[in-house]
């Protein structure tokens, strides 16, 4: 399983950078071809990627990352239906609630780009929200904001009818809902 995100850090004189950037592009593009190992097997879909360079003595420090979209589940690779909305569960997840927080705040700023730029999720995305929500809502505890689970889950199932039923006023409609919501939680338990 390729890694979600990878960094990158190279020292050369200056004069080597475009090369070394002609392979980085190659490796975007899938030539395999004569790459640096470092530059093999990239994460993919690529979501975000960043280079800086700086000068250090003679020669330049590079450092490039490279992140890919959050992918769902492989057991939530179907269609969204209103029956993948969370119900709780009872045994604690193995992700680190951190980790899931950042995950989720990927996938729900990425629902919420969709909606500005006028269409619904593709669904792997929308499919990784509700699979992280339905995780987030097995950490128990005062600490969690759990007692704002009820209203979430009720939010999401809103939210996963309307998307179902492909209804953009109803999607528009829930997905500020939640928004308010996670704003409500964060300022009580941040």
């Amino acid at each position: 399983m390729k890694s979600p995100e990878r960094k990158i850090k190279q020292e050369m004189p200056f004069e080597e950078m475009p090369v070394y950037l002609r392979r980085l592009a190659d490796a975007l593009e899938k030539k395999t071809e004569a790459l640096p190992a470092e530059l093999k097997d990239l994460p993919e879909p690529v979501a975000k990627l960043e280079i800086k360079g700086k000068a250090s003595g003679a020669d330049w420090v590079m450092k490039i990352k490279i992140k890919a979209k959050a992918s769902p589940d492989p057991e939530m690779e179907t269609a969204a239906t209103v029956e993948t909305v969370p119900a709780h569960q009872t045994a604690k997840p193995t992700i680190k609630y951190k980790d899931l927080k950042k995950r989720m705040k990927t996938s729900f700023e990425a629902i919420g780009e969709s909606l500005t730029a006028q269409r619904m999720p593709e669904s792997d995305v929308f499919n990784s929200f509700l699979a992280d929500s339905d995780l987030m809502m097995a950490f128990t505890g005062e600490k969690y904001g759990e007692a704002f689970y009820p209203s979430y889950q009720k939010a999401c199932h809103r939210l996963a009818e309307a998307y179902v039923a492909k209804s953009w006023e109803g999607f528009k409609s829930a997905y500020a809902e939640l928004e308010q919501l996670k704003k409500e939680c964060h300022k009580e338990y941040k």
